[in-house]
């Protein structure tokens, strides 16, 4: 049975009076270190500080996430000596997430276990020891939430998603070994594409589909996104409607330039105290801290409106930590030493520092270009199974699988949403679709035959060619030329012929609705007339498509002949050009202008006159040299006629007087 720290439990070796002088000197030195020195002593008090700060049991002194929370976080880093000690034993504290919770959660609440990675093993150990919670387990992993399906088989209560949590909704690579996944930048050989959904998105939708307003229980263990998610939660209001708060902290991997190993494990350090210690003060705004440490677990309990009385006053710099019983005397700031990271020593420790470098990565950069989709799943029924109540696990055809059978859910779900208009709901549902066909084709427990890889190549199919009328509807152009694209061909690029099985008359609804989009998105009429000809190979007798296409052709015609009048410019003969839009008249054009044919060559005409052909690059070479772009100014001449017809008309009366006048000389 685990209880709290106690002073029998700081002996470590030591007898019950050495360890409580031991705990009480150390608690000294650290309200009295100050200015930064007995950096070394403070150093060697680890061990019984951290021991004692897991419960919040220093004398003389209470946690406060505003003041000291740099400090702890960098003292608290865990290397050979804290491992080492049988006090700060990672499995002995991580343990502690199982113990009572007080106040004790509330029978049938709600509760959000994110990073539930391929056993939800923390969701089955509540619901052993009795907690009965409706549990919404997030799992971003393709390859963890096939195992997560086959684990949860006949527990009831349980929501399943496949999707992680973060600061916003993105396409994201996981690299998974062993139990653990690590989200990191780009494509590699051993990652799989995930979708990471924005925690002030998806929280709020998954509750209201719950119909709860309240959470008991958000239980975090991500590697390295609780931070997003407390902020996430935490700027929406939402981390107020959650009742006990606890979770996993992870240090994260410092990506930039570094001289050394040793100096990026510093950096990384300071990147991950900085995100940890936003997190506590977000934290702190509505919830105590019940027990923990940096870089292992933690609990943090909801204010009562008693405490909530007394907030701003706890969190008053007066209030820090005060000498053993001495109140602060005016003027002073009663605050622990901070160490600054560059004094926390960062000697290499055997066994220590490479473990702490691989503790934990932050979060991908956004992947742009994407959709700000979600998914949700279908929770279990009442007996526990996911619908799928003929199967028994072990070998067995694909219909029978339960991800086959989510699949095929979401796609009746998904079209029912269309039928409603609800295309962002339907888009949800879709892509979730998407992500479970890729995760089934992994499955190893499925008897696999041709038909039944192509039974999911078309659910995929379907589900994308489906996603093409939502994003059509919602004037989402790319995309909807993008899954239309997928829905021919499927994800595989190059292209694999094994993806091409929609039937035609569905090959036709691809083709239609990407012709609108290229149409009407980006006015590329030729892609669109092209899409539409093929689409009528398909089913020739479409009078939709008959009817786009005549209209995509009529516009095209339109185009050519606004082209053609462009093209036109001085010389041509319409009644604007008559009107005071030409340079030349009609008798002008007609006249010859041909006049003698020049000599190849230079010619004597007299002595000291020559008659010189001119270069026919002089002119060109010429406005070169004076800065003149002759190309562009007849297209601003152009322009000028089609918007200012008068200033044209009165620039060209301008120029035939000029030229005119030079002739007569």
């Amino acid at each position: 049975m685990l209880l709290g720290l106690t002073l029998v439990s700081l002996a470590d070796a030591l007898d019950l009076g050495e360890a409580a002088r031991r705990l009480e000197g150390c608690a000294q030195l650290l309200l009295e270190t100050r200015d930064g020195g007995r950096h070394e002593e403070l150093m060697a008090c680890r061990v019984p500080l951290l021991g004692s700060l897991h419960e919040d049991q220093i004398p003389g002194y209470s946690y406060n996430a505003t003041e000291d929370c740099d400090f702890w976080a960098s003292y608290a880093a865990r290397d050979r000596h804290v491992e080492g000690s049988s006090i700060l034993d990672f499995m002995r504290l991580a343990a502690y997430r199982y113990a009572p919770f007080d106040p004790p959660l509330r029978p049938n609440g709600t509760a959000l276990y994110i990073g539930a990675h391929r056993g939800g093993e923390d969701g089955l150990e509540f619901h052993r020891r009795g907690v009965a919670l409706q549990m919404h387990l997030f799992e971003p992993s393709p390859t963890f939430f096939r195992s997560l399906v086959r684990s949860l088989h006949g527990v009831p209560g349980f929501t399943l998603h496949n999707y992680g949590l973060g600061a916003k909704t993105r396409r994201a690579f996981l690299r998974v070994r062993g139990t653990a996944s690590r989200v990191v930048e780009g494509s590699e050989e051993d990652t799989e594409a995930v979708l990471i959904r924005s925690t002030a998105e998806a929280i709020p939708e998954v509750l209201a589909q719950s119909r709860q307003s309240s959470v008991e229980l958000l239980h975090v263990n991500c590697e390295g996104c609780e931070y997003d998610v407390v902020q996430g939660l935490g700027d929406t209001g939402q981390l107020a409607r959650i009742s006990q708060v606890q979770l996993a902290t992870h240090l994260m991997d410092y990506e930039g330039p570094s001289a050394d190993f040793h100096e990026a494990v510093s950096l990384s350090l300071q990147v991950s105290v900085k995100r940890y210690c936003a997190m506590h003060r977000t934290l702190s705004q509505t919830h105590e801290r019940a027990w923990g440490l940096p870089w292992v677990w933690e609990r943090w309990t909801k204010r009562n409106k008693r405490e909530e009385l007394t907030a701003t006053a706890k969190s008053s710099p007066r209030a820090f930590l005060v000498k053993w019983g001495q109140r602060p005397k005016p003027g002073e700031v009663n605050r622990l030493p901070v160490f600054r990271l560059r004094d926390v020593p960062m000697a290499p420790i055997e066994g220590g520092s490479q473990a702490m470098v691989d503790w934990g990565r932050a979060m991908a950069g956004p992947m742009t270009g994407g959709y700000s989709v979600g998914f949700q799943l279908t929770p279990l029924g009442p007996d526990g199974d996911l619908t799928a109540h003929d199967f028994k696990g072990g070998p067995h055809p694909v219909e029978k699988d339960p991800i086959f059978n989510l699949c095929t859910e979401n796609r009746e779900k998904g079209n029912k949403l269309v039928q409603e208009g609800k295309f962002e709901e339907a888009i949800a549902r879709y892509s979730e679709m998407i992500m479970q066909s890729r995760a089934l084709e992994g499955e190893q427990d499925v008897q696999w035959t041709d038909e039944g890889r192509d039974s999911v190549r078309q659910l995929r199919a379907a589900a994308y060619l489906n996603l093409s009328l939502c994003f059509l509807k919602l004037k989402q152009w790319q995309h909807c030329v993008n899954t239309a694209t997928r829905a021919l061909q499927g994800d595989k690029d190059p292209p694999d012929p094994k993806e091409n099985v929609l039937p035609p008359e569905k090959k036709a609804k691809a083709l239609f609705r990407r012709a609108l989009a290229q149409k009407d998105g980006f006015e590329k009429l030729d892609e669109a007339v092209k899409d539409l000809k093929t689409a009528l190979e398909y089913v020739p007798e479409d009078k939709s498509i008959q009817q786009e296409l005549q209209r995509v052709n009529q516009a095209l015609l339109k185009e050519k002949k606004k082209a053609d009048k462009k093209l036109s410019g001085f010389l041509s003969d319409s009644k604007t050009v008559k009107s005071g839009e030409g340079i030349f008249s009609e008798s002008d054009r007609q006249r010859d202008t041909s006049g003698p044919e020049l000599p190849a060559d230079p010619v004597k005409v007299r002595d000291g006159l020559w008659l010189v052909p001119k270069d026919e690059d002089q002119d060109a070479k010429e406005a070169v040299e004076a800065g003149i772009d002759l190309d562009e100014l007849g297209r601003e001449i152009n322009e000028l006629r089609e918007d200012k017809p008068e200033v044209f008309s009165e620039l060209r009366e301008k120029m035939k007087t000029m030229i005119e006048a030079h002739m007569e000389r």
